[in-house]
């Protein structure tokens, strides 16, 4: 009766259904819910995630060299005529970036025998074999 009176049209779902722009995180995610669940074509097994954390766990486990993985992309875009494949290993880095995973890096000695993790974090030595932990240099008189 008081909006009648004041001659306001009343209307109980007003506002409740207004679209508001999407804040920064929530378009990340959708944006990593895409990578991560479109093929890269129609009746493609793989996704741009799925390619992007194959291709560098390869250079992990193959010690490839950063030139070495981008002539592989660059490859693997040449034969499907695919744009989705990241191109570089930094435009892959970004990709898995989205995941959050946390990265930590672990020394190791020079020999692999150990690494200088958990319990041994502090020591400065190999505790098999005596090298040092961290290479030393000669800072004296001559080159900088």
């Amino acid at each position: 009766m008081v909006m009648d009176a004041a001659g306001l049209p009343f209307d109980p779902c007003y506002g409740e259904y207004e679209e508001e722009d999407p804040n920064n995180e929530f378009r990340q995610f959708q944006e990593l819910f895409r990578v991560a669940n479109e093929p890269l074509w129609d009746g493609c097994k793989h996704t741009e995630l799925s390619v992007a954390s194959r291709l560098i766990n390869l250079k992990s486990e193959h010690n490839m060299s950063h030139p070495c993985f981008d002539g592989v992309t660059c490859l693997m875009n040449e034969l499907t005529m695919s744009d989705r494949i990241p191109t570089n290993y930094y435009k892959a880095k970004k990709v898995l970036a989205g995941l959050g995973l946390a990265v930590q890096n672990i020394d190791c000695c020079i020999r692999g025998c150990m690494l200088y993790w958990n319990d041994d974090a502090e020591l400065r030595i190999c505790k098999f074999y005596i090298h040092p932990r961290f290479e030393t240099r000669n800072r004296g008189k001559g080159k900088c």
